[in-house]
């Protein structure tokens, strides 16, 4: 009896995060279970599709922390 494969697990796989053993597992599965290659295709979809995150924010955020960072310590010195 075949265990299952979850989403999770086919995440786990899309970003190469599985073990070998999974790795295999799922590969097979994908070439014999249409609903599961169905649902693989709408999650790598889904990826591709999610905006790519900024790894540094943005200048104008650092300058509002920065200018708000400045205000706060002015008004903590003058108490």
């Amino acid at each position: 009896m075949q265990r299952s494969i979850t989403k999770n697990q086919l995440l786990q796989f899309i970003y190469s995060e599985s073990s070998e053993t999974d790795a295999v597992r799922i590969t097979e599965a994908l070439h014999v279970d249409s609903y599961l290659n169905d649902t693989y295709k709408e999650l790598k979809t889904a990826i591709q599709r999610l905006p790519r995150l900024r790894k540094n924010p943005a200048n104008k955020t650092l300058q509002s922390i920065l200018s708000y960072s400045r205000k706060e310590k002015i008004r903590d010195t003058s108490l």
